[in-house]
């Protein structure tokens, strides 16, 4: 864990030469992935671009079910039995894919919202306006949290309004 003191030079020299800090000292590594795409593009884009990608799984998963229902009304008592077995497994495809997409739209959606409840800073209520000094593993003793949450780094930020530090 980088020293306080050191985390002030480094901030300074980064902001100095308009470079995020987030790149400066995050390993690469899995886990921080969070951090680096919220470290490139600022939190609220990257929550806008989290809510845009989510619909647009929620999108697909019900144009997937237009694309079951349409295969189900074409089968029938008339049909051969290869075109029977064709239309069943598109219509599971088609339902598979469904089911996928809704899954990843919920996934994506709580890990949004779960990273917007706590971007606020305590102090002066600034939304979004945060820098990350560095990451940690998350703790869930008492399994609390969902799988997807508990899988989230603990990121440890500062805001730029008034220099609050609080963990996300």
């Amino acid at each position: 864990m980088p020293s306080e003191a050191r985390l002030a030079d480094v901030s300074r020299r980064a902001h100095a030469a308009r470079v995020p800090t987030t790149r400066r000292f995050l390993p690469p590594t899995p886990s921080n992935d969070l951090a680096r795409a919220i470290g490139a593009r600022g939190f609220r884009k990257w929550y806008e671009g989290r809510l845009v990608e989510s619909h647009l799984y929620l999108v697909l998963a019900f144009l997937c079910l237009i694309l079951l229902v349409a295969i189900i009304e074409q089968g029938g008592p008339y049909n051969s039995f290869g075109a029977a077995l064709l239309l069943l497994g598109a219509s599971a495809i088609a339902g598979w894919i469904g089911l996928w997409c809704t899954r990843r739209y919920f996934t994506i959606l709580e890990t949004a919202q779960f990273m917007s409840d706590r971007s606020e800073c305590p102090h002066c209520q600034a939304y979004g306006r945060f820098e990350i000094l560095y990451t940690g593993p998350r703790e869930d003793a008492e399994g609390q949290l969902s799988p997807t949450l508990a899988d989230l780094p603990l990121l440890f930020v500062r805001c730029r309004k008034c220099e609050t530090r609080w963990t996300m």
